[in-house]
């Protein structure tokens, strides 16, 4: 099993990703803006919700001009 956690480090030591955008199911966005902003949230609720990601599976991964990343979880 792939983990977000897993999949993004491998983008960032390819890539200078900026940015990155998370896709829960089929149409909920869980997450769109800055790689820092996502890395380092500055609330205990979006701590909480960036580790639950972090460890979720990575079913799909997508990368648009090296700069975003795209990443669809269940």
């Amino acid at each position: 099993m792939k983990t977000v956690w897993r999949v993004m480090n491998g983008y960032r030591r390819q890539y200078e990703i900026e940015e990155i955008t998370i896709f829960e199911g089929e149409d909920k966005v869980v997450f769109s803006g800055k790689m820092d902003s996502f890395l380092n949230p500055s609330c205990l609720d979006l701590c909480k919700e960036t580790s639950r990601i972090l460890k979720s599976e990575c079913k799909k991964c997508l990368i648009h001009n090296h700069k975003k990343l795209f990443v669809f979880i269940d």
